[in-house]
Order: C-alpha cells, then sequence, then structure tokens
C-alpha cells in the first residue's frame, strides 16, 4: 500500500495500544513499519513541535508515497480503529 508520511501517522496515532497477545504483535509490527527510519527523519527533517509532528513538504512531493506492506490482520485492525474513531464522534 502506498503511503504518504501524513498517512503513517495519522496511522500510528489511530492504532490501538492494547488488545489480545496476537493483536498486540500485530500492531507492534505495524507501528515498527509505519515510523519514519532515521534517514526519513534526516531527509524530511521531521520534528516535534508539543502535541503537532511537522516534516519537509518539498520532500514529500519529491519522493511521493511509500509503498508499506500491512497484512490482512493488520488491515482489519486499522478498519476498527477508524470504525470506532467514527462512532465516537
Amino acid at each position: 500500500m502506498r503511503l504518504s508520511m501524513r498517512d503513517r501517522f495519522v496511522l500510528l496515532n489511530v492504532l490501538p495500544a492494547e488488545g489480545d497477545i496476537a493483536t498486540i504483535k500485530i500492531v507492534h509490527r505495524l507501528r515498527q513499519d509505519l515510523a519514519p527510519t532515521e534517514k526519513e527523519f534526516k531527509d524530511y527533517k521531521i520534528v516535534q513541535k508539543e502535541q503537532q509532528v511537522v516534516w519537509d513538504d518539498a520532500m514529500e512531493q519529491k519522493r511521493g508515497p511509500q509503498e508499506k506492506k500491512i497484512g490482512p490482520k493488520a488491515f482489519i485492525l486499522i478498519e476498527e480503529a477508524f470504525e470506532k474513531l467514527s462512532k465516537d464522534k
């Protein structure tokens, strides 16, 4: 799945913090895969300012969305997280 840096940060923020052992393991792996690498922190000039994360939009435009593998169970967890957010509104 091709995801922008913004998409990746959104997903990192909506993933569940708890669950059964299988869910925790899948979410942990997904968080590792979605989180920016050291090189991306440098290249995109990613910084956290209080509760907000900012990065270089020009680099985002230059590189475009990056391919990230998301397994079927992880995809279901993401769907459920967004459904929960929608219901909680």
